[in-house]
C-alpha cells in the first residue's frame, strides 16, 4: 500500500516537472522581449517575434520605421517606458504540431502630463517541442494568421481578457 502511495506522488511530481519548463520558458521570453523593448534595442525586440512576422525584409523596414517614430515622438514629448509587467502563461495547448500559450504584457508609459498603463495579450508559440518560444500580438493575431501564414489557434486556448487603458493624470501643483 506505501508503495503505491508513493509511486502515486512520485507520478504527480514528475508530471508537474514536466509542466514547468513550459510555463517559465514561455514567460522567461516575455521578461527578455521586455527588457529588449525597455532598452529600446530594437534587433533584440524583433527576435523574439515570431519568424513569420520577420522574414520579409519589407516587414522589417515598416517596422524599423514604425519604432523611429514612436522613439522620436517618446523624446519630443518625454515619454517614457517605465514598466513592463509580463503575468503567467496560460496552460500550454499542442494544435497541429504547435505548443500555444498565451500572456497578459502589462505596460506603463510615463509623460509629463502623466501616466497610462495598458494591457495587451501576447500569443506564444513554438514549433520545435518548446526549445523556443516565438510572441505574437493576440489582439491582431487572426489578422497575422491570413496575412502571414501564423498558424491557426487550438480552440481550446483561452486567451486572457484584458483591462481596458488606465490613464493618470499628473498631479498639479496648488
Amino acid at each position: 500500500m506505501q508503495r503505491i502511495i508513493l509511486i502515486t506522488i512520485a507520478c504527480f511530481f514528475w508530471s508537474l516537472a514536466l509542466a514547468q519548463p513550459h510555463s517559465t520558458a514561455i514567460k522567461q521570453r516575455g521578461l527578455d522581449m521586455a527588457r529588449a523593448l525597455l532598452r529600446s534595442d530594437f534587433e533584440g525586440y524583433v527576435s523574439y517575434l515570431h519568424p513569420k512576422l520577420r522574414s520579409n525584409p519589407a516587414d522589417q523596414q515598416q517596422m524599423r520605421q514604425g519604432i523611429d517614430s514612436a522613439e522620436k515622438y517618446r523624446k519630443q514629448l518625454g515619454i517614457k517606458i517605465s514598466k513592463v509587467l509580463i503575468g503567467n502563461p496560460v496552460p500550454v495547448q499542442t494544435y497541429k504540431t504547435v505548443l500555444q500559450s498565451a500572456l497578459v504584457q502589462t505596460t506603463t508609459i510615463e509623460s509629463l502630463m502623466g501616466s497610462i498603463v495598458t494591457e495587451n495579450v501576447l500569443v506564444a508559440l513554438s514549433e520545435d517541442g518548446g526549445r523556443t518560444w516565438y510572441f505574437a500580438e493576440g489582439t491582431l493575431y487572426e489578422k497575422l494568421q491570413k496575412e502571414k501564414g501564423l498558424p491557426p489557434l487550438s480552440p481550446d486556448l483561452q486567451l486572457p481578457p484584458v483591462k481596458p487603458p488606465v490613464v493618470k493624470p499628473a498631479a498639479v501643483p496648488k
